[in-house]
């Protein structure tokens, strides 16, 4: 009788082995995810941990997770396997067609070592991260945690000055070899921050925007003080907006500053 019960237990626990998975980590996935079919929704970015089914015969036993995104888009999965486990990655289409190394797709690392794959997304829609375990051993054991991120594209628009002005307005400068420089603020979706361009000489917007910036100065400002200049020479003086994508906005505004007018020779003053 006792020898009966047993093997009823065994039994029992064989079958809920098979019939719930959940007892292999899969906080994440839901199973079958064998195809891009199949694949279990990943909600946006975030930490993933899966496994693998302990009773797939297949030599990869892969598992699907598709996202949506945009185009101009990057995905980056990083693969985190347990020591037990050799996973391979990649990124697909709906249609199971490898989109990062195709036919192989990434697996380098081994037997419980990171794995890393980029893709940039060309289309919008809706695709796969490709999850594999490269090796016939399966238990459950053969665990793995997926870190994506999705992030948008680079920002392509240069700041811009609103009411249709442009750049610098106003130089004001002292007999003490120091000039204070103004312009009007800008606008940008990024942060962004202000070149401010100081060429000795009256040259025109070609020429001194094509020289390196005498400062950079962060937004939000309207003003600064520029030192180090010669208050007996002419200089000109412009100001360009850039933010942190390099995008920079092209005004040609610029102002031609003659010495300031406290500048007397000694003979002007004490004759």
């Amino acid at each position: 009788m006792k020898l009966k019960v047993l093997f009823l237990l065994v039994l029992l626990v064989s079958f809920a082995m098979i019939a719930f998975p959940a007892s292999y980590t899969q906080t994440t996935e839901d199973e079958p995810n064998d195809s891009p079919g199949q694949a279990t929704t990943l909600g946006a970015s975030g930490i993933y941990p899966c496994s693998f089914q302990s009773w797939d015969s297949t030599l990869l036993g892969d598992d699907y997770y598709v996202f949506s995104a945009t185009a101009g888009q990057t995905v980056d999965v990083n693969a985190d396997p347990n020591s037990q486990t050799d996973i391979g990655i990649d990124i697909t289409d709906m249609s199971g067609n490898l989109l990062v190394n195709p036919p192989f797709g990434v697996d380098n690392a081994g037997i419980g070592g990171n794995e890393y794959i980029g893709y940039s997304i060309l289309s919008t829609g809706s695709y796969c991260i490709l999850a594999w375990e490269a090796t016939a051993f399966k238990s459950p054991l053969t665990g793995y945690v997926l870190y994506v991120t999705i992030t948008d594209a680079a920002e392509t628009d240069p700041p811009t000055y609103p009411g249709g002005n442009a750049g610098i307005y106003e130089v004001i400068r002292s007999f003490i070899n120091t000039a204070n420089v103004y312009w009007y603020e800008a606008t940008d979706a990024s942060q962004f921050h202000y070149n401010i361009y100081v060429q000795e000489g009256a040259v025109n917007a070609t020429t001194l925007f094509a020289t390196a910036p005498y400062k950079q100065v962060d937004a939000p400002a309207h003003y600064t003080n520029v030192t180090g200049i010669n208050s007996e020479l002419t200089y000109t003086f412009g100001v360009r907006a850039e933010d942190i994508y390099n995008n920079i906005e092209l005004n040609t505004e610029i102002i031609i500053s003659d010495p300031p007018t406290s500048v007397r020779s000694a003979w002007e003053l004490y004759n």
